[in-house]
């Protein structure tokens, strides 16, 4: 199982570059748990599909970080995607975690932090306990850096 946080700069727009950099407060605006247990299916929530999953896309490395943080309980985590897939992008609720207040939070809607967070509490992940509802990707980042996790280092073919 590993942990992918993509960067602002991956978005095609300058102004919804600059948008996603001050929305998600730094440079990493979005993650996905990778299952390689399951054919590097992705799961998170993205705002096209809500939560869900998607098949493993090549990546560029300069515009991602990906953390290997394997779990013996990474079928919990698939298990909570399934439990949640086809929930609604809570785009208000992305607002909130920006203001951080709960007050917009939809409990039926679920946004990418959030999803990443709340499966791998659910794979027994030892995660410090955070309000999910108010977690960006950049502080999730920082928490799996806290436990010591380091981003893998890509070679050059």
């Amino acid at each position: 199982m590993y942990l992918l946080f993509e960067s602002f700069r991956n978005q095609d727009s300058y102004l919804w570059q600059r948008m996603m950099a001050v929305g998600g407060k730094g440079e990493w605006v979005h993650c996905e748990i990778l299952f390689d247990e399951k054919a590097w299916r992705r799961g998170s929530a993205w705002l096209s599909q809500g939560v869900g999953f998607r098949n493993f896309e090549p990546i560029d490395p300069k515009r991602y970080e990906v953390y290997q943080i394997g779990s013996q309980h990474w079928e919990k985590a698939y298990q909570y995607f399934e439990a949640n897939e086809g929930k609604k992008y809570d785009a208000i609720g992305v607002v909130g975690m920006v203001y951080r207040t709960a007050v917009l939070d939809n409990p039926e809607h679920k946004f990418c932090s959030e999803v990443c967070y709340e499966a791998l509490t659910q794979a027994q992940f030892p995660l410090p306990k955070v309000d999910a509802r108010l977690i960006s990707p950049l502080q999730l980042r920082r928490l799996i850096r806290g436990l010591g996790y380091k981003p893998l280092v890509y070679q050059n073919s």
